[in-house]
């Protein structure tokens, strides 16, 4: 994976000689990467926002599901209907679609991505930069906790420090750290977008699923001698129901 990076990493900076790269451009280059780097994590979060939005609808497709089927039995319950089918089935099709959009949103948070394990944008990310061992508590109970969590604060931040000049010793590199960044934003976007509309996807195939399921319910129960066996459902019985 080393070789690969430094493969990586020696074709950047000949592209860089082979543009005729030139550093006197270096702050307009790098207002430019700015507005690009703005620019895509703002579609990249655009994308989260309406997968966040069909999390809360499939959570609510689930919970719906459950009242709605309640309901139909104590209305099959009164009406008597003996073949409540279609209206099951069209139950079960709400709760199938919130329980796969859920599926969806947790299963799809933290994907593979390709950059992981040879991309190096330590500005950047707090995984190239915070070592492990300095970890996440809620609370330090004992003095000796709190001691040894200064003191691996303290030894990480000197890490961070020395690895910090280490990227400016060289030119080319602040720059390459920026175009990787730029293009790391791509692919989440690309993932993000494609994630967005597969929820999209299984949202509109399973309302109307459950929209045609419940239309054919309506029609049975309607129906002469749909429901029932010796009669029907009319609108007058079920207009008296709901009175």
């Amino acid at each position: 994976m080393e070789n690969m990076r430094k493969i990586f990493e020696e074709a950047i900076k000949k592209i860089l000689i082979d543009k005729k790269y030139d550093e006197s451009k270096k702050d307009a280059l790098l207002a430019r990467l700015a507005e690009m780097r703005n620019y895509a994590v703002e579609r990249h979060d655009y994308y989260e926002k309406y997968r966040v939005l069909y999390l809360n609808i499939g959570l609510a497709l689930i919970a719906a599901s459950a009242t709605l089927g309640g309901l139909l039995v104590s209305i099959f319950n009164k009406v008597g209907m003996k073949h409540p089918c279609f209206f099951i089935l069209a139950v079960f099709s709400f709760m199938v679609t919130g329980i796969i959009l859920v599926w969806r949103y947790v299963n799809e948070t933290t994907p593979d991505y390709p950059y992981r394990g040879i991309a190096k944008i330590r500005s950047w990310f707090y995984v190239y930069n915070v070592d492990k061992s300095l970890g996440v508590k809620t609370k330090l109970k004992t003095e000796e906790e709190q001691r040894k969590a200064k003191e691996t604060y303290c030894n990480n931040l000197k890490k961070y420090v020395d690895d910090f000049f280490d990227i400016y010793k060289e030119k080319d590199n602040t720059i390459i750290e920026d175009i990787e960044q730029v293009f790391i934003l791509f692919i989440l976007q690309g993932y993000k977008r494609n994630f967005t509309q597969k929820m999209a996807a299984v949202l509109k195939w399973g309302l109307t699923i459950a929209c045609i399921l419940f239309a054919l319910g309506i029609i049975s129960a309607l129906w002469p001698n749909g429901g029932q066996d010796t009669a029907h459902i009319d609108l007058e019985r079920m207009t008296y129901y709901f009175k």
